[in-house]
């Protein structure tokens, strides 16, 4: 399932983030509202799950970059959309929304989007190799990368991203997560919600599935991988707000 100053590729990342041991029976998962507090460990996570629920680092290597693509606009700009997990006193999943999916993506496109790359070609950019098939996966897309592959359903204007990792599974987090921005959204009339997820990604549509979300639309696109790129078939999830 699926994903501002950020955690770097280097051991810094391991000093926010230390390695958990997996929970006991009487270990409980915290939820609570996203703090500015937890924006770096947050950008941690997504970068941790980015590659199918491994680190970004298995087809990128900017983590700056895609941490700014992923989580800036919901961790900046509508953060009371947002919730944390935690567990033995760290964060350990997270979950972000949108409730205009347009207003994202403008702010994405013309303002993060920029400021974004406009950084990594100070970090040297252009002289990594990864970056050379992110750019190979933009050119076989005809630009989609830019373009939205697919129109917002007009029913689910919202959209979110959660992602948990190991230490957060078997407590029904994802669960506590989701419905916390249900009743978020019922209370601001937001009509309904939805959810882009890999086909080939079994667990994550058995989540929403079991959410009650429905498969509203399904399109194929070409992602940066390990050596080159891959060809996925996405399925988007929706669910109506009552």
């Amino acid at each position: 399932m699926n994903a501002t100053s950020s955690v770097s590729a280097n051991g810094n990342r391991n000093r926010l983030m230390p390695p958990l041991e997996q929970p006991s029976s009487i270990d409980t998962v915290n939820i609570r509202p996203y703090q500015a507090s937890d924006r770096s460990a947050i950008r941690h996570i997504c970068a941790e799950t980015a590659a199918a629920g491994e680190p970004l680092e298995n087809f990128f290597s900017d983590r700056e970059l895609v941490s700014d693509l992923v989580t800036r606009y919901y961790t900046d700009f509508v953060s009371d959309y947002s919730w944390v997990a935690e567990l033995n006193g760290q964060l350990v999943g997270y979950l972000t929304a949108a409730p205009d999916t347009h207003a994202f993506r403008k702010s994405l496109h013309w303002s993060i989007g920029p400021q974004a790359f406009l950084l990594a070609l100070g970090r040297g950019l252009l002289f990594k190799s990864t970056t050379w098939a992110m750019a190979g996966a933009l050119i076989k897309r005809k630009g989609q990368c830019i373009r939205p592959p697919f129109h917002v359903p007009e029913n689910y204007p919202a959209h979110l991203h959660i992602n948990l990792l190991k230490q957060a599974r078997g407590h029904h987090t994802g669960s506590k997560l989701i419905s916390l921005l249900l009743q978020k959204l019922k209370t601001n009339h937001v009509p309904g919600v939805h959810a882009t997820v890999l086909a080939n990604n079994a667990g994550a549509c058995a989540f929403f599935e079991r959410m009650d979300f429905k498969p509203i639309f399904e399109y194929d696109e070409t992602l940066p991988a390990n050596k080159g790129v891959r060809d996925v078939h996405v399925i988007v999830f929706g669910k109506a707000v009552r």
